[in-house]
């Protein structure tokens, strides 16, 4: 009846004028004292007040106070458990979590079994969805739980009870989604023989070999040194493909398919005391053949730029197609870094290559980098004498902003995402701008070793920990223009004659070689500026006789 009026909520008008949250467990509290032994708080009254408290300890003090102390069953309705359960995980409050799934949610029957184990593999708790399984035998024989709580002890590193769960009786399908997360356990724990056997029984089972494999099993293949049949099975698979939309949705997979595409070895042959002692010996010949090499063996040379992309550019020319699709950017460069330096030297500027935490600061703060061209001139006065300046983007950097920036693990809302790329955009659309496709950074791995040298010469550092820091992407860039820079400075020498390119190269590698030795200090050219904050590659620059801004020089 339409004018009828409904019975008012004693605790919602108790409530009403509540302003906070502890206004409102004010009220509640008082009100439910009062009415104590007349009146029972509705469901819609408590699920009024959870949605007033704003944070954990207000969570915990309604929950507990109010709802359970007002309930006259085991356990609250399970409406209220079900919303402090999302709350507590959107505040990631895991110790809350624990507590309700350990006394609210009631294990013992079939519905609360598969609700416990639900609830315990989204929350991470492999303990409990373990043990709830184990408890439950009908279970065993749903597959959606059971492959629930193996995906939760693999993400949780609890491979050999993961292998139980995977082999008990029922035994599951080895289907590539059910060993996905197993195989990505294995290599996470450096287990490749785990890995690469788990994934060869699913092929055997009679399952085809599809991306939910493949990805898991890229970081097993790389770390195995098999990352050209990674890149093969990728295009086999015609992966390189992929529309914008498969580009972006997969681009976890294509950046670990980078990562294998840098992992060839070009110098895997020798290793750098033998390339230090080939060099020495060939600088000094009267001091005699290098020990463990006889004088008619091949000698050690860097490789050509040009080498480098013609044996790669099956995999690099779709790969960088992908990536313009993944990453949008108003111009990529893919053509030879040698283009670069020439047009720095005409135009008479400085060259500087952006770190991905530099360009990071630059798009967080709004600013351009010519907002620091002043502040590089009082650092290093010699270089008012150019007309600033070149900038040089590897492709690691956009790819390292992109991941950060929209894949990240803040919750960063999606406009302000949007407007963080488009200052990216705005950057890299100068006319002075080169944003380095993949195929114009990758053949700088061709000068990769030097990057490693300088590493390696490090004091303090630990072998390996180096080898597959994305920073030696950059530095190898780095390393590409100051060779560049270096026969410009030849040439001028010689009248204007260019020096072949293997003298160019051997010369640059004796420098390098003196600089690991230590008999040979300052920058090498000084028109050559890497911006970065990481002050551990600020150091291994400098061992490279690359000019750092800001200066870490006087840092401790």
């Amino acid at each position: 009846m339409r004018g009828a009026s409904q019975p008012l909520s004693p605790l919602l008008l108790a409530a009403s004028r509540s302003q906070s949250w502890a206004d409102v467990l004010r009220a509640y509290s008082q009100c439910h004292t009062y009415l104590h032994n007349s009146y029972q708080p509705t469901t819609a009254e408590l699920q009024y007040g959870l949605a007033r408290m704003d944070n954990a300890w207000s969570l915990t003090l309604f929950y507990y106070g109010l709802i359970k102390g007002s309930t006259t069953s085991a356990t609250p309705d399970s409406s209220l458990v079900a919303t402090m359960l999302r709350r507590y995980k959107e505040l990631n409050y895991m110790k809350g979590l624990t507590r309700i799934i350990e006394e609210d949610v009631d294990g013992a029957t079939l519905d609360g079994a598969k609700a416990k184990i639900t609830l315990a593999s989204f929350t991470g708790m492999w303990e409990v969805a373990l043990s709830t399984l184990m408890k439950q035998p009908k279970l065993k024989h749903n597959h959606s739980f059971r492959r629930s709580v193996l995906a939760t002890l693999s993400a949780n590193n609890q491979w050999e009870l993961a292998l139980q769960v995977l082999r008990s009786p029922p035994a599951m399908e080895l289907h590539p989604a059910v060993v996905r997360p197993l195989v990505r356990c294995f290599g996470r724990l450096h287990q490749s023989d785990k890995a690469l056997r788990l994934a060869a029984a699913s092929l055997a089972a009679g399952y085809a070999f599809d991306t939910t494999l493949l990805s898991a099993l890229l970081v097993t293949l790389q770390e195995t040194n098999q990352w050209s049949a990674a890149l093969g099975a990728a295009q086999s698979m015609q992966l390189f493909s992929a529309t914008r939309a498969e580009g972006r949705k997969n681009s976890h997979l294509f950046n670990q398919l980078v990562n294998c595409l840098y992992e060839a070895d070009l110098y895997s042959d020798y290793t750098l005391d033998e390339v230090v002692r080939d060099v020495l010996n060939r600088t000094n010949p009267r001091e005699g053949v290098v020990a463990g090499r006889g004088p008619k063996e091949k000698q050690f040379r860097l490789r050509l730029h040009a080498e480098i992309f013609q044996k790669f550019q099956g995999v690099l020319l779709p790969l960088s197609q992908l990536y313009s699709k993944i990453i949008r950017i108003p111009r990529w460069y893919s053509r030879s870094i040698a283009n670069i330096v020439d047009t720095a030297v005409k135009d008479t500027s400085v060259i500087l290559v952006i770190d991905t935490n530099f360009l990071l600061h630059l798009v967080h703060k709004n600013l351009s980098p010519e907002h620091f061209y002043a502040y590089m001139k009082r650092q290093y006065p010699d270089l008012q004498a150019y007309g600033f300046a070149t900038i040089v983007i590897p492709f690691t950097v956009l790819q390292e902003a992109y991941t950060l920036i929209w894949n990240g693990r803040e919750h960063i809302p999606l406009p302000i995402k949007a407007r963080l790329w488009s200052r990216i955009n705005t950057i890299v659309e100068q006319p002075h701008v080169y944003a380095l496709s993949l195929a114009g950074e990758f053949p700088s791995i061709s000068l990769g070793i030097l990057p490693k040298m300088a590493y390696s010469n490090m004091p303090g550092n630990v072998a390996g920990v180096f080898q597959h820091d994305p920073d030696l992407r950059i530095l190898n860039v780095c390393v590409s223009l100051q060779h560049y820079l270096r026969v410009v400075k030849i040439t001028e020498n010689l009248g204007g004659v260019p020096p072949l390119e293997g003298i160019a190269l051997f010369a640059l590698l004796k420098y390098h070689v003196r600089r690991y030795c230590n008999t040979v200090k300052g920058c090498c050219v000084d028109r050559l500026l890497l911006c970065t904050m990481d002050r551990r590659m600020s150091r291994a620059a400098e061992q490279l006789g690359i000019r750092v801004f800001p200066s870490i020089s006087n840092t401790p």
